[in-house]
């Protein structure tokens, strides 16, 4: 087979959503804790269980537009609800979005440092388990 097969283009395309996907994910989940389960935009909660199409689910934000020259790094991203989101469009970030975003860098230290413990303290319940066995 030759790179330009169509099964090796589809195959490649495939796993690059899937990787894409799993990482809006990350992104989401850290967000989420972040921001306390609110909406960075009318400050709602959001709803307990994720539905993707809802416009009360949350959504990923870029605080700064892409077509503005923003960035998809956690430090340009908020979560809003799905209608919030659409509310804002192409917007230049508001006081509100600054707010959040202190709120967000704040927060996402202490939370990576009890994701990774927690990573940590599963690991080495794995080994002793193993040990064990």
């Amino acid at each position: 087979m030759f790179d330009g097969d169509p099964i090796i283009v589809d195959l490649r395309r495939r796993k690059k959503h899937r990787i894409a996907q799993n990482v809006r994910n990350a992104a989401r989940e850290r967000l989420m804790l972040a921001q306390g389960g609110i909406c960075a935009h009318c400050e709602e909660p959001f709803p307990e269980v994720y539905e993707p199409n809802r416009p009360d689910s949350p959504t990923i934000e870029h605080v700064m537009p892409v077509s503005r020259g923003g960035k998809s790094t956690i430090d340009n991203l908020l979560l809003k609800h799905g209608a919030c989101n659409e509310a804002c469009g192409n917007a230049p970030p508001s006081k509100r979005d600054r707010k959040w975003q202190a709120i967000v860098a704040a927060a996402l230290p202490a939370i990576d440092e009890a994701r990774r413990i927690a990573g940590l303290a599963r690991l080495q319940a794995k080994q002793a388990s193993e040990e064990a066995a």
